[in-house]
């Protein structure tokens, strides 16, 4: 695979050589040979962009900080159930063992530590476990 390195952070974009610095130039679209090579699957039906472009998230919550989500308890033990994945209350940005297989969290391990950065094991991609965002 490849990281997608496309500084205008387009999708589906993957880097020509296998280290390329961002640039809005050295990449290839994901209809391309080259693109092919930032598909999980290596080719065009697979999902693209699991490592480079922007930040990426996932639908998910820390158990009793519901934070700036605007969602209740009620609605996420309701209608949301089964869509949004509940980490312990415990978690932080840096604990990977409480991962979830299916949410990409469990996918990118394992992780290590590298100068006080989290890595992953993708290329390596910086990192992060539960956090809040804005």
């Amino acid at each position: 695979m490849r990281i997608n390195n496309n500084s205008n952070y387009l999708t589906g974009y993957a880097a020509n050589t296998q280290y390329a610095l961002a640039s809005a130039t050295n990449n290839s679209a994901y209809n391309t040979p080259v693109g092919y090579l930032a598909s999980t699957t290596g080719n065009i039906s697979g999902i693209y962009d699991m490592s480079g472009g922007a930040w990426e998230y996932v639908a998910g919550y820390k158990d009793g900080d519901l934070g700036s989500s605007g969602l209740t308890m009620e609605e996420l033990n309701g209608i949301y159930k089964g869509y949004v994945d509940v980490y312990p209350s415990d978690s932080s940005t840096s604990t990977y063992s409480k991962r979830i297989l299916g949410d990409a969290t469990g996918e990118m391990g394992p992780f290590y530590d590298y100068n006080n950065f989290n890595l992953s094991n993708w290329y390596p991609s910086y990192s992060f476990f539960v956090d809040t965002a804005p």
